[in-house]
């Protein structure tokens, strides 16, 4: 299903266009774990890609990454390479040698599509009607369901009905693994469960699996073992390269040194933590009273200006009206002025035609 070849071309003259899976299942996938950040994923895919043949896809895994490093996904196609690879149980990349482990899915929840509830599928829902996931109403009651308003008809909170926020569908959960914890010989031979953290009990369990496959598969290698080697009594039974061996070095000292040692970078991590967050604090504290301050500024200016607005508009309006007043007085005295001076001209010109006027007659009588 992963490879082109094995889809025809064309059927009925039909022109195929196979569409790829994205990831393959999760048996036929691989965990490089702890990987630092100082190589970069195109370097990690082109060391994997040198040293396995059969690489699907490969990606980081969202959820793993911190500061120091991260696990990164391998999908395999070849069974062979995959098993080969968990037995190595390492993997060289840059120089260093990298835990490999299998990748192990979580149980996967049925949520009915039809009123949102876990444990059944919609053909099996006794519901009447089918359940916006969004705002728990009626779907088919003729509102926009994709903009409406989110609110869980499980818990009332503030998500979506099938979201694994809901506390009624995470204590589904947990009831679920519960009973698969204590029904571990009803699952199948080939398949294990990975166990969330939150959801795990004192013994630290990771994986769920069927305990007597696990006993016969363990019988099955010794077997195989004491088989390959009853042609020859004297040769030591091979082991497996993934089974640790017996040491003469104090493992205690040295998980002790990395522990302590581990722990003061942890320290020292906390003690750097602190220190910045003081000073961004001391900054943030600083700001704002920059701030207060401009804002004290910003009210005083406008204060002022308001205060000299109003003392312009009072002597406006005090001087104003005398300012007309005077300006009236000197407007009618300008033109009572210019009224005697025309009443002036008006006589001058009289008085100088009269005079013209007895000087022609003066002339004339003197003529006779």
């Amino acid at each position: 299903m992963c490879d082109l070849n094995n889809y025809p071309k064309d059927l009925n003259n039909i022109i195929l266009s196979p569409i790829l899976p994205i990831k393959l299942p999760a048996h036929n996938v691989i965990i490089l774990k702890f990987i630092d950040n100082t190589i970069t994923f195109d370097d990690i895919q082109i060391q994997v890609k040198e040293k396995l043949k059969s690489v699907y896809t490969m990606e980081e895994m969202m959820g793993t990454m911190n500061y120091r490093s991260r696990h990164v996904r391998i999908d395999l196609l070849s069974k062979d390479e995959y098993r080969s690879v968990l037995n190595s149980g390492k993997l060289a990349l840059g120089g260093h040698l990298y835990d490999v482990d299998e990748y192990l899915p979580s149980p996967r929840i049925l949520i009915c599509n039809k009123c949102n509830s876990p444990g059944h599928l919609k053909k099996n829902c006794k519901s009447i009607i089918e359940l916006c996931k969004r705002c728990g109403n009626d779907r088919n009651d003729g509102a926009d369901h994709k903009n409406c308003n989110i609110k869980c008809h499980h818990c009332s909170e503030n998500h979506e009905a099938t979201s694994f926020k809901c506390t009624w569908i995470s204590k589904f959960r947990q009831d679920l693994l519960h009973k698969l914890k204590e029904n571990k010989h009803l699952l199948p031979p080939n398949i294990q469960f990975y166990i969330p953290q939150q959801y795990r009990d004192h013994k630290g369990e990771k994986a769920l699996m069927n305990n007597s496959v696990e006993n016969y598969q363990l019988q099955a290698q010794r077997q195989n073992l004491l088989n390959n080697n009853k042609l020859n009594s004297t040769t030591w039974p091979k082991l497996n390269s993934n089974l640790s061996l017996p040491s003469t070095v104090n493992t205690t000292s040295i998980w002790n040194f990395e522990l302590k040692q581990m722990h003061d970078e942890l320290y020292n991590l906390k003690q750097e933590h602190e220190i910045e967050i003081k000073k961004l604090k001391t900054e943030h504290e600083t700001q704002m009273q920059k701030m207060a301050q401009g804002w004290q500024l910003i009210n005083l200016q406008f204060k002022t200006q308001a205060e000299a607005i109003v003392d312009i508009y009072t002597t406006v309006s005090e001087i104003f009206p005398p300012v007309v007043q005077s300006l009236q007085t000197i407007s009618q005295a300008y033109i009572y002025i210019y009224m005697i001076h025309i009443s002036r001209r008006k006589d001058r010109q009289i008085e100088t035609l009269a005079r013209r006027g007895r000087l022609e007659l003066v002339s004339e009588r003197r003529s006779l």
